[in-house]
């Protein structure tokens, strides 16, 4: 984690973002990463190692954020254009799918999570998401002297981001024996 984080912020492409911006990132990678602790301290160790899981949350997080500011800011503001800022889109579904593939891994002792467990799973999980918001504001706080149009581009690529984590969020919900819950609960 600390090579992709490093990559972001010794890249001279993206100096110009507010330190608060990378703030954010750092804090959302730490939950990602808090998130994957969760998941396998309470299904164990028999068929996923910690570096697997933890691998994949942080990746997704990292990878998917750290890719769409370069992405944004490799490029000259007039040069600002739809099939750039769209292409994030592939990169980010590639890493989403390996995440649920992974997570997908896990069913067959899903049986094993408490409700309890799952529950604070889930939870912890949009602490992660709701991070997510604030880095996107952050970032677009830097990128708000864009012409009307292109921040509008950016907008629309930041909120494809947040749904591919809200896809995943409901992934896990159909893999964690927690979908009885109270919806009071999951959404806490």
């Amino acid at each position: 984690m600390a090579s992709l984080l490093s990559q972001v912020t010794n890249n001279p492409l993206v100096s110009g973002i507010k330190a608060s911006a990378l703030v954010q990132m750092q804090t959302c990678v730490d939950s990602a990463i808090l998130v994957a602790g969760t998941v396998y301290q309470t299904l164990g160790l028999h068929k996923l190692t910690v570096l697997d899981v933890k691998h994949e949350f942080a990746t997704l997080t990292a990878t998917i954020v750290r890719d769409y500011l370069i992405t944004v800011d490799a490029l000259p503001y007039d040069a600002c254009s739809v099939d750039h800022i769209l292409d994030i889109g592939p990169k980010a579904a590639a890493h989403c799918g390996a995440l649920c593939r992974t997570t997908a891994s896990i069913k067959s002792i899903s049986s094993s999570v408490s409700h309890e467990d799952g529950v604070a799973l889930l939870s912890s999980y949009k602490e992660v998401q709701a991070k997510t918001v604030v880095l996107v504001t952050a970032v677009n706080l830097r990128i708000g002297s864009l012409e009307q149009g292109a921040s509008g581009i950016c907008d629309y690529g930041f909120n494809k981001l947040l749904d591919l984590y809200e896809a995943l969020y409901q992934a896990l919900l159909q893999i964690l024996p927690v979908v009885t819950a109270p919806q009071a609960l999951i959404e806490k």
